[in-house]
């Protein structure tokens, strides 16, 4: 079941957008006249070209949703400003996300990564810096979703590869030919690919047409076998992984696929045939370069022929346009596909729905301190259904080879409800959303509802008390008296004193 978000009017049409916590998936719908113009569920309307926001472009069809600074929510998602807020509420990580919303994810995967680049690019036509910020986003996202890259389904992977094609600056123009006016003189191209093209048109003929009928003709047969108005194209070549990888090891001469890329729209590329062609020294001794490198990182993602893979992502049977494979090759030398993993809130064990069994419903959970790389300090609000206190708690956070573990070192409780600090957890004040990936968790299901949760749990006593600010709270922590008291556990890898529950 869809609950409104938003709804409003835009340029004549009655606009709406909904959320459903059971699949995650957005709902935009567009009306005119009572007449659905266009229906459509996403994972993230800005990812999916629906709300304006940075880097969108208007597919020109039905209008954007306004972007999210520019409209209050409604309902109990009235506290949130933005639709990462719902989702972060809704759920503690990604790896949590319903699978309809993991998959839609997947299939927005290379919008998010050309639209994250135009924000930054802004005026300019996104390049290979500008596509790596891109690139390193939905890297972060993923790890988030799957746990690291062993984990990314192949789909996912493959996503990415084909938007790492920056095919004018990986290799240089001499791999990407094109001549749409007919003007090119072929003396100047390879002469494979003249070749190629003039033996494909021929098509069997004893006798080849020359180079300017030969693309004449292949562009009228692209027309007539696929209908389209393919006037001109772009010469591509494709190359297998394994075999590629094998060869530049050798030598700077590989086989490519050679396909004819059609300028029409949705129109198929045309197979031209195989051929060799012969990398620069620059060119091949750069790519052995980051091979050697992703291979040190990764040994398992660039496997030569003939060896067992030890991951589900070896790629070396698969086909990619050369300067796409290129592309992520350098992109897995230098980190950029598999970027840091996101940090995780505590496991505190506690319930984000007041129906759920632990005693404790976890309200909201911020960073308020970044320590160093394996060290935290957060902030945790929760409503126990025992006490029908909320509990504020202080936790140290860090990693051992043992895995991630936790203190609670201070707590604190009061009867009213702590809408002061929930604010400033609120507010990210620190920043590790951006710098981290560490979002504040405000829970969205109770977030504009504290009313629901006295009614399923109610005070004994209705008397408000006075909530304290966020001075008052450390000065409650500080000369806190009675701490809970600890369950130790053996650890060989735990700072001296400190102990978890």
């Amino acid at each position: 079941m869809y609950e409104r978000v938003w709804s409003g009017e835009v340029e004549g049409c009655e606009v709406s957008l909904g959320f459903n916590k059971e699949d995650g998936l957005f709902s935009y719908t567009a009306k005119k006249d009572g007449m659905v113009l266009r229906d459509r569920h996403c994972a993230d309307p800005v990812d999916a070209g629906l709300m304006d926001g940075p880097g969108v472009e208007w597919d020109g069809k039905t209008p954007l949703l306004p972007s999210a600074s520019e409209i209050k929510f409604e309902g109990r998602f009235a506290p949130f400003h933005t639709l990462e807020e719902i989702v972060s509420g809704t759920w503690l990580s990604p790896a949590d996300w319903p699978g309809y919303r993991k998959a839609m994810a997947i299939d927005e995967l290379s919008d998010r990564m050309t639209r994250i680049a135009r924000s930054y690019a802004g005026d300019r036509a996104p390049d290979e810096a500008y596509m790596n910020f891109g690139l390193i986003d939905c890297s972060k996202r993923l790890n988030a979703l799957y746990e690291g890259p062993d984990n990314w389904p192949n789909r996912a992977f493959e996503s990415l590869f084909t938007v790492t094609g920056y095919k004018e600056l990986t290799l240089g123009k001499s791999f990407a030919f094109s001549d749409h006016y007919l003007l090119a003189d072929p003396h100047k191209m390879p002469r494979q690919v003249v070749e190629q093209i003039c033996m494909t048109a021929a098509n069997g003929r004893q006798e080849q047409p020359s180079y300017r009928d030969a693309v004449v003709s292949l562009c009228r047969q692209s027309r007539v076998e696929t209908g389209g108005n393919a006037d001109s194209f772009t010469v591509l070549p494709f190359v297998k992984v394994g075999e590629f990888i094998d060869e530049i090891r050798k030598s700077d001469r590989i086989h490519v696929d050679l396909y004819a890329d059609f300028n029409g729209d949705k129109v198929p590329m045309a197979h031209l045939g195989k051929t060799t062609i012969t990398l620069n020294d620059m060119d091949a001794e750069r790519i052995r370069l980051n091979i050697d490198r992703a291979h040190e990182k990764h040994s398992y993602y660039w496997s030569i022929r003939g060896k067992g893979a030890s991951s589900k992502l070896d790629f070396s049977s698969r086909a990619f346009e050369l300067t796409e494979l290129v592309a992520a090759i350098k992109s897995c030398a230098d980190w950029s596909l598999f970027f840091n993993q996101r940090i995780e809130y505590p496991s505190l064990g506690y319930d984000l729905d007041a129906n759920g069994n632990s005693n404790r419903i976890l309200l909201a959970c911020g960073m308020s301190e970044w320590r160093s790389d394996d060290a935290q300090e957060w902030i945790a609000v929760s409503r126990s259904k025992s006490d029908r206190l909320y509990h504020i708690e202080r936790i140290d956070a860090w990693d051992s080879y043992e895995g991630p573990e936790f203190e609670v070192t201070e707590s604190y409780a009061t009867k009213t409800y702590p809408r002061d600090l929930i604010d400033q957890i609120a507010a990210d004040h620190n920043e590790f959303r951006e710098t981290d990936g560490v979002p504040p968790f405000i829970n969205a299901r109770y977030a504009a509802q504290l009313e629901h949760l006295r009614e399923v749990y109610p005070l004994k006593q209705k008397t408000p008390e006075k909530t304290p600010g966020t001075a008052a709270l450390k000065d409650g922590l500080a000369k806190l008296e009675k701490k809970a008291e600890p369950i130790k556990t053996a650890s060989h890898n735990k700072r001296p004193g400190y102990f978890t529950y």
